[in-house]
Formats: structure tokens, C-alpha cells, sequence
């Protein structure tokens, strides 16, 4: 099975750059680690930032916010085409006014948690066969190091799956959403991660 969705993940991001109202829907379920496409996930949360800090998005601020925030990531999309390339790939007029993204917003995050669940599932096996974590270089001691340690990863995988629900409205339009910020109830937000 396909654990990944790259024309879902453009069509969401086409519709946060094309219809802001939709912003808040999104960044309040999503979160970058939901996209695979290295570009997709970066604007996801350049958009993000953008619309909570100045409102203002376009191709032109993304790639400003890039060049502020991460130089590799600027120079990625500058090596593309820059600002003309996001413009020609995310303009599209065809987008509903208000467009209904509950199904396409789960199945995106299913997919991620499949993916979580893989790369958890590859982690136990890595633990089981070199009696350790390679990547922190610690070995254990005994079967119930190994346990707790399995044990911590699936626990963190079953949490994912709740961030949905640990995530309040706050409102249905970027001008609510600032508000909101402004008076400090921003609680269950991520505004995401600026790391491919």
C-alpha cells in the first residue's frame, strides 16, 4: 500500500495559499511531519507563520520568509525557480470558494501515522537485533531496558494519533486567529518546524 499522497498534499497546500480561510482548519489538524514532500511541508509551515505574523501570502513572502528563517530551504526553492515557480505552482482559480477538506485532511493523516508506525516498527527492530539504540549509541542492559524502550516509541506512536483531538477551534479566519493569539489562546498549536 502507497503511504504517501503527493497530489493530496498539493492540493492542500493549493488551497491554503489560494483560499487563507482555510488556514486555520488546516494548521489546527496538520502538522509539517504530515507531508512527505520535502517542498509541500516547508510551505505548509511558511504559510503558517505567515498567517499568523503578517497575513500577507504570496509567493513573494514565502520566499522572503525563507530567506529569513532558513537559508538552505531558501536556496532549495531559489535553485526551482523561486517565487515565479511557487506562484506557477499553487495558483489555481479552480479551488472552491469554501472547500470541504475533513476527508482529504484524515487521509493525509493516516497516511503520516503509517508512516509513524513504520518507522517505529523499523526502530524495534533495529533495538531487537543490535541489543541498543544506534542513534543515541546506548546499549541495554537487560530484556526490560529493551521493554521500556519499545515500549516509550509505541506509547509516542499511539499519542500521535490524539493530537487531533487535544487541538480546540479557535476561531474560522485568520483575523480570529490572531486575535486569538494576541490574547493568549493558542494552546494545541504547533506552528510548525522549519526542518526537512
Amino acid at each position: 500500500m502507497e503511504i504517501a499522497n503527493l497530489t493530496l498534499e498539493k492540493y492542500i497546500i493549493k488551497c491554503m495559499f489560494n483560499r487563507p480561510n482555510t488556514i486555520v482548519e488546516i494548521a489546527q489538524t496538520m502538522k509539517p511531519s504530515d507531508f512527505t514532500n520535502p517542498l509541500y511541508r516547508n510551505i505548509f509551515s511558511a504559510i503558517k507563520y505567515l498567517s499568523v505574523y503578517s497575513g500577507d501570502i504570496t509567493s513573494y513572502t514565502i520566499m522572503q520568509h525563507f530567506e529569513m528563517k532558513n537559508k538552505e530551504i531558501y536556496d532549495m526553492f531559489k535553485a526551482r525557480g523561486g517565487a515565479i515557480t511557487i506562484e506557477k505552482t499553487l495558483v489555481d482559480e479552480t479551488i472552491p470558494e469554501n472547500p470541504q477538506l475533513e476527508e482529504q485532511i484524515n487521509e493525509l493523516k493516516e497516511l503520516s501515522y503509517r508512516r509513524k508506525a513504520v518507522e517505529v516498527a523499523n526502530k524495534i527492530r533495529l533495538y531487537a537485533e543490535n541489543n541498543g539504540d544506534v542513534e543515541s549509541g546506548s546499549t541495554f542492559a537487560n530484556v526490560e531496558e529493551l521493554d521500556e524502550k519499545i515500549k516509550e516509541d509505541v506509547y509516542s506512536l499511539a499519542e500521535s494519533m490524539q493530537n487531533k483531538a487535544n487541538v480546540s477551534t479557535i476561531g474560522n479566519s485568520v483575523d480570529n486567529l490572531r486575535a486569538e493569539i494576541k490574547a493568549g489562546a493558542t494552546m494545541g498549536i504547533d506552528l510548525g518546524s522549519y526542518i526537512n
